[in-house]
């Protein structure tokens, strides 16, 4: 029997491609679930779509997790495109999908 409990997404990196990557610290949820015990906590980002979740802890400010989203730029492009080319695409990517969501969750009945 597992003695810890493992969630999350898993992100299989590719060597040629592109990513946004998200790297959550911590998170200052203390105040807001004090009197609930230890709750378990996880962090869900979103961007462009694609939600990806932290795996699960208990009630620590403290995360450090990378979240990994590939850019749509095709191989095809990368290998082709010169350096301003390159940034010229990423950053309009980055203009048609602005926002980063982060969502906290906790979970008094783990905790």
């Amino acid at each position: 029997m597992p003695k810890f409990q493992q969630s999350g997404t898993f992100t299989n990196i590719k060597k040629n491609m592109r990513y946004l990557v998200v790297y959550v610290t911590k998170v200052n949820i203390m105040e807001a679930i004090s009197g609930l015990g230890e709750p378990q906590f996880w962090v869900e980002v979103e961007w462009g779509g694609i939600r990806q979740k932290s795996t699960m802890t208990k009630a620590r400010p403290t995360l450090n997790q990378y979240f990994y989203f590939q850019l749509s730029l095709t191989e095809e492009f990368l290998k082709k495109a010169q350096r301003p080319e390159l940034v010229d695409a990423i950053l309009q990517e980055l203009r048609t999908k602005p926002e980063i969501l982060l969502t906290v969750w906790a979970d008094p009945a783990n905790g």
